[in-house]
């Protein structure tokens, strides 16, 4: 029987007319889709579209406030710099005013201590030599002790012959 009723030309025209019926139903869902889609799009363009003015109104509005704010923060970074240029200026000077006294004060000793030194090797030199000069004159058979200055201690040392 199942051989029978697909040879049968009412089954197929009944089989034919459903399948026709659930294309055309298929084809009026995705038409209606299709149109909801299309709906869709058109309300979410419209959302942009009024966002968009939206938030190019708020920003002509307050166009004001942000450039002031922005011109705000750039002198307050100006100034800043500018404040911590003086005081590296200042570092500087003082530095510079530390190194000139330093120096100063360097070359000032330097030229003290040469001058004590010239001065002390002229003091131990003279008793040195007046000694020397002495007892070449006098002999060396007399056995008395030279006497010299100590430049450490500014006083005499008596040195005998071998010291």
């Amino acid at each position: 029987m199942a051989g029978y009723n697909q040879k049968d030309p009412l089954t197929r025209g009944l089989g034919m007319a459903v399948a026709l019926g659930a294309l055309a139903f298929g084809a009026g869902a995705a038409l209606l889709n299709s149109e909801r889609t299309r709906q869709m799009r058109d309300d979410l363009e419209r959302q942009i579209g009024d966002l968009s003015d939206k938030v190019e109104r708020a920003l002509t509005e307050r166009r004001p406030e942000i450039e002031d704010a922005i011109e705000r923060s750039r002198r307050v970074a100006v100034d800043g710099l500018e404040k911590f240029k003086g005081v590296v200026e200042d570092s500087a000077d003082k530095a510079q005013e530390y190194v000139h006294r330093a120096s100063t004060k360097t070359a000032e000793a330097t030229a003290d201590t040469g001058t004590r030194a010239e001065a002390a090797m002229l003091e131990a030199g003279e008793p040195l030599e007046s000694g020397m000069s002495e007892q070449n004159t006098s002999g060396s058979e007399s056995g008395e002790p030279t006497r010299r200055m100590d430049a450490e201690n500014d006083s005499d040392i008596t040195s005998n012959p071998g010291y």
